[in-house]
C-alpha cells in the first residue's frame, strides 16, 4: 500500500517506484523524491547509530543491509530487532527443531517489516533480495527514499502511523485469507470425494426411505378403514342398547299389568266351580225338602212361617246363584285377557332372547375387532419404534461420520499449514545461504 501523499520539499511521495518487470531501467531512472548523495545517507546512518561510509553503500553486504535497515526500521516504524526476536520466539516455540526454523522465521518476519516500511517509502519493488544479495543502485535509491522519509517525517508522521497500521492489517488480513481459501478448498474437494463415497449408500437409504414410507401409508389406509367400521360396529351397538331398553321397558309393563290382574282374581277358577256345585248340590236338597215341606203343608200349617221364612232364603239364594253365574261371565272374560297377556309376553321374552342372542353376537365380533386393532396397533408401535431406531442408528452414523471428517480436516488444515510455514521457512532458508553453498 504506497501513500499517496507528497514527503519534502517540492517532492510527492504518490507510491511510484521502480519495478522487477519488463521497462525496469526506465523505472529504475524515475523516482518521487529528491536522490541523496551516499556520503550524506552515511553521514545520517552514523548519527542513527551505524557507523557508516560511502564505501560501505558503493558495496553493501547483507548483514550492513540487515544493521542499517534495522535502525530506518526501529527509528520510522519502532520496531526493533528485540520485538521481531519476541514474534519469532512466539512462533517457533510450538515447533520440534525450532532451531531449524528461528533464522528463517527471522528473515521474514524482518522481510516484512521492512517492506511495509520501503511502501509507505514509496519504494514498491522491495524484495527478499535486496536483503540477501544487496545492489548498491537498488541501495542508493532505497536509502535515499528513507533519508528524505526521515527528514520530512514530522510533517506527515500521523498520516504514517495511520497507514503503516493500515497496511500491516491489510496484508495479515491478506495472509489470513490466503490461508482461509485454501483451506476452505482443501475442505471442499475432501467433501466433495467423501460424498462421492457416501452417495451409494445415501441413495441405498433413499430407497429403503420410499419403501417404508410406501409401507406405512399403507398402513395408515388399513387402520382408517379398521376406524371406520369400528365406528359403525358402535352406532349399531347403540342403537341396539337403546332397542333393549325399549323392550326391558315394555317388558316391566307388561310384568306390572300381569300383577294388576293377578291381584283382582281373589280366588281360582278351580275354586269357583266348586263352590257352584256345592251351591248346586244344596239346592237340589233344598228344592227337595220345599217339595216335601210343601207336602206336608197342608199337614203343618203350624210349620207355614218356616216355609215362608225357607222360601225367602230361597229367592235370596236364586239371587246369590244369579250374582255368581255373573262373576263366573267376568272370570271367562278375565281368563281370555289374561291368556292373551301371557302370549303377548311370551313374544316379548322370544324377542328378549333373540336381543340378548344378537347383543351376545355383537360383543364377540365388537371384542375379536378390537383384539385386531390392538394387534395391529401393536405391530404399527412395533414399526414405528424399528423406523426410530432405525433413524436414530443413522442420525448417530451421520454425526459419527461428520465428526471423524471435521477431525480429519482440522488435521489436513493443521498439516497444510505446517508444510507451508516449513515451505516458506526452508525457502527463506535457502535464500539466505551463501551462493557457492546453493
Amino acid at each position: 500500500m504506497a501513500p499517496s501523499s507528497s514527503i519534502g520539499p517540492g517532492a510527492g511521495m504518490n507510491g511510484a517506484g521502480s519495478s522487477t518487470g519488463p521497462g525496469a531501467a526506465a523505472a529504475d531512472n524515475f523516482q518521487s523524491f529528491p536522490a541523496v548523495a551516499p556520503h550524506e545517507a552515511a553521514a545520517l546512518i552514523s548519527d542513527l547509530g551505524v557507523p557508516t561510509s560511502a564505501e560501505d553503500i558503493a558495496h553493501p553486504t547483507p548483514q550492513f543491509v540487515a544493521k542499517v535497515f534495522g535502525v530506518f526500521l526501529e527509528t520510522l516504524n519502532g520496531v526493533s530487532l528485540e520485538w521481531i526476536d519476541r514474534q519469532r520466539d512466539a512462533i517457533c516455540g510450538q515447533l520440534e527443531y525450532r532451531e531449524i526454523y528461528e533464522e528463517g522465521v527471522h528473515h521474514m518476519l524482518l522481510f516484512r517489516e521492512i517492506r511495509a516500511m520501503m511502501q509507505h517509502a514509496t519504494i514498491t519493488d522491495f524484495v527478499m533480495a535486496d536483503l540477501t544479495k544487496p545492489v548498491s543502485k537498488r541501495l542508493k535509491r532505497q536509502l535515499s527514499a528513507l533519508v528524505n522519509f526521515y527528514r520530512f517525517r514530522q510533517d506527515r508522521i500521523e498520516e504514517f502511523d495511520d497507514a503503516a497500521a493500515e497496511g500491516e492489517q491489510l496484508v495479515q488480513q491478506r495472509e489470513e485469507l490466503l490461508a482461509s481459501v485454501e483451506t476452505l478448498r482443501t475442505r471442499l474437494a475432501e467433501e466433495k470425494a467423501q460424498r462421492e463415497e457416501e452417495k451409494p449408500k445415501m441413495q441405498g437409504l433413499v430407497e429403503e426411505n420410499v419403501v417404508l414410507s410406501d409401507r406405512l401409508m399403507e398402513l395408515k389406509k388399513e387402520q382408517g378403514t379398521l376406524m371406520q367400521e369400528h365406528d359403525l360396529l358402535k352406532t349399531e351397538k347403540g342403537d341396539l342398547a337403546e332397542r333393549q331398553m325399549e323392550l326391558q321397558l315394555q317388558l316391566q309393563l307388561v310384568t306390572a299389568d300381569v300383577r294388576k290382574l293377578q291381584s283382582r282374581i281373589r280366588l281360582s277358577p278351580v275354586q269357583l266351580k266348586n263352590s257352584v256345585m256345592e251351591i248346586e248340590a244344596q239346592l237340589k236338597g233344598d228344592r227337595i225338602t220345599l217339595h216335601e215341606t210343601e207336602r206336608k203343608h197342608k199337614d203343618l200349617q203350624a210349620k207355614l212361617q218356616v216355609l215362608k221364612v225357607l222360601e225367602a232364603d230361597m229367592d235370596e239364594a236364586q239371587r246369590g246363584v244369579e250374582a255368581v253365574v255373573e262373576q263366573l261371565a267376568k272370570c271367562d272374560a278375565e281368563m281370555d285377557a289374561m291368556e292373551r297377556m301371557r302370549s303377548a309376553i311370551a313374544e316379548a321374552r322370544h324377542e328378549v332372547e333373540g336381543l340378548e342372542h344378537r347383543r351376545e353376537q355383537y360383543h364377540r365380533t365388537s371384542s375379536a375387532l378390537a383384539t385386531r386393532i390392538e394387534r395391529l396397533r401393536k405391530t404399527i408401535e412395533d414399526r414405528r419404534e424399528e423406523h426410530a431406531k432405525r433413524r436414530a442408528e443413522l442420525v448417530e452414523l451421520l454425526q459419527s461420520t461428520s465428526e471423524g471428517k471435521r477431525q480429519r480436516m482440522e488435521q489436513a488444515s493443521k498439516l497444510e499449514m505446517q508444510a507451508n510455514e516449513v515451505e516458506s521457512q526452508v525457502s527463506s532458508k535457502v535464500l539466505t545461504w551463501p551462493r557457492d553453498v546453493r
